[in-house]
């Protein structure tokens, strides 16, 4: 949900700009009014920045991607204007044979927009984006250290499901899309200990969706600690990872644990 907040407040400045540049293309207006989008979009980095100060200094959350993340990036935005880099030159190849004239194609225009949109596009995914799914991410901390308060300190270990939600933003069909699962586990001893869950997760008609062990965690007393698995991607940062993927929501899990000391 933070997610799709932040896309619609970065996407408002540009619509704004497009909504302005149809207006000069259908004779309403003599030029672009850049005055708004440029104000709204000042204000929303301004904010953006103070936010990432405020989630480094307290969450220690780093400000930019990780080499991995960085490079996924990296390539998605050369694949993509490269693809849009190919179109222009072909059609301006084409143009030119055919003696097009520049009100109708100008390269050098087109080329321009090409690199602002290149700019845009970097800043939305090397910025913009992980600032959602950094709060995000802190949402779901500050709803596991609820959770667990809610459950017995008579057991060793309290394990919580804290998000069961689509990551509809890694499909192009979202009708196809598989569910990123985050569990947070919390150790009730006075000792430390190393922990390793089974966990059996249920749709809501409590049907079983996947059973999957836990990697061994090296966990604290009084410790939080998010729950990782063989699907865990150790190379994602921090606020970008899931304890495992299934085909349906969970609503339910049973769990088995089992600990011992730290050898």
């Amino acid at each position: 949900m933070v997610m799709y907040l932040v896309v619609i407040l970065f996407t408002f400045p540009i619509i704004l700009v497009l909504w302005s540049f149809m207006d000069v293309k259908n004779g309403k207006r003599e030029k672009i009014n850049w005055k708004p989008p440029l104000i709204l979009f000042s204000l929303l980095t301004v904010v953006s920045i103070i936010i990432q100060l405020y989630l480094l200094m307290e969450y220690r959350l780093p400000l930019f991607l990780n080499t991995h993340d960085s490079m996924i990036v990296i390539s998605l935005i050369g694949l993509l204007l490269g693809i849009i880099a190919l179109i222009n030159i072909v059609i301006t190849l084409r143009s030119r044979k055919k003696n097009v004239p520049k009100e109708v194609h100008n390269s050098k225009t087109v080329w321009k927009i090409i690199g602002v949109f290149g700019g845009l596009f970097a800043l939305f995914l090397f910025w913009f984006m992980p600032l959602g799914d950094k709060v995000s991410y802190v949402w779901s901390l500050h709803d596991a250290i609820n959770a667990v308060e809610d459950t017995s300190d008579a057991e060793e270990f309290s394990l919580v499901l804290v998000r069961s939600e689509p990551d509809c933003l890694s499909y192009r069909n979202c009708s196809n899309l598989k569910y990123d699962n985050q569990f947070y586990v919390k150790n009730n001893m006075d000792e430390v200990k190393e922990v390793q869950f089974k966990i059996r997760a249920l749709n809501e008609d409590q049907e079983e969706l996947k059973v999957i062990d836990s990697t061994i965690m090296r966990i604290e007393p009084g410790e939080l600690l998010f729950v990782e698995t063989e699907e865990t991607n150790d190379k994602s940062s921090v606020w970008d990872k899931y304890s495992f993927k299934t085909e349906e929501s969970v609503y339910y899990f049973q769990h088995q644990v089992r600990y011992r000391d730290p050898e």
